[in-house]
């Protein structure tokens, strides 16, 4: 393996750009919310909302965190009535920070980032998606409105999106599928 390893390194260009990502700490938190809620999520870091598995939390009344661990202390959520709030206090100048959130199937869904956000397999009323430097991916949704924007990154409505409303807007350069 370590042959291999040098053998790739070997061959690469110097234009190339090679990035090694290290391994992350993840911490995660579990809140408990009503099944139908609102999840407003704005933060700054590359975000992926995906649905409970509804096998392990038969109620779907559950709502599952998972950020690095580098942005443990910054990151605040409140549960108010059927708002879930999930935003971040101070900012952090952290690269490659994710945030995965694990919100009931029939969640609402308003989503702002600064960098990628990815949502699949959702069957709420609304999706609102709004990155402004990266891609939004948007796997498998079913509901009444579907409004995603981008800044400077590309759109993608993969599968199976079905919605009576559905607007995808790129303000910079990026393409739109």
């Amino acid at each position: 393996m370590a042959a291999l390893t040098k053998l790739l390194l070997r061959d690469l260009r110097p234009s190339k750009l090679l990035q090694l990502k290290a391994f992350a700490t993840y911490v995660e938190k579990e809140l408990e919310v009503p099944t139908f809620c609102d999840v407003h999520i704005d933060l700054p870091y590359s975000v992926t909302v995906k649905p409970l598995n509804i096998h392990k939390y038969h109620n779907l009344d559950k709502l599952i965190i998972k950020v690095d661990e580098r942005c443990e202390n910054s990151l605040q959520h409140d549960v108010v009535g059927n708002q879930v709030k999930i935003d971040e206090t101070v900012d952090i100048e952290e690269k490659d920070v994710m945030c995965y959130v694990k919100a009931p199937v029939k969640a609402n869904l308003y989503i702002n980032s600064k960098k990628d956000i990815n949502v699949g397999y959702f069957q709420g009323d609304k999706l609102y998606a709004t990155s402004q430097e990266g891609d939004v991916y948007v796997d498998r949704f079913q509901g009444n409105s579907v409004n995603v924007i981008t800044g400077n990154g590309n759109i993608r409505l993969n599968e199976f999106v079905q919605a009576a409303n559905i607007s995808a807007y790129v303000q910079e350069n990026g393409v739109s599928i």
